[in-house]
């Protein structure tokens, strides 16, 4: 996967709340209308998508919870993460440096790729 890196990335805003900025290697598809249709034949393979993209920014509520197990090692910018395809908006702005961001929320992240390849 060609994921930008985190220096390349600069979306022109921050999250708030609970929520997380990702970019990932895909470009949008967008109709003319703007909408996603997804044929109902696909729609169940689709429940279960997930991508791979780069965590970008988290705002400082994110991953705060009274339950996170002590010692684990929280996702933070500059992770190649897994998270739900469909999860979250993408912001209608253009961000400076052209790349389309998705704000979402800190529990739709399911896993932190490791190793140094990434």
């Amino acid at each position: 996967m060609n994921l930008p890196s985190l220096e390349e990335c600069k979306p022109g805003f921050r999250p708030t709340e609970y929520n997380v900025v990702i970019t990932t290697a895909e470009k949008a598809l967008t109709s003319p209308s703007g909408l996603l249709i997804i044929p109902e034949n696909v729609g169940e393979k689709e429940a279960m998508a997930q991508m791979r993209g780069l965590l970008v920014a988290v705002s400082p509520l994110a991953f705060d919870y009274a339950q996170w197990p002590e010692g684990a090692r929280k996702p933070q910018p500059g992770d190649h993460v897994l998270f739900a395809k469909y999860a979250g908006v993408v912001p209608q702005e253009a961000s400076p440096d052209g790349r389309q961001y998705r704000v979402i929320k800190d529990r739709d992240i399911m896993a932190i790729f490791e190793g140094a390849e990434q």
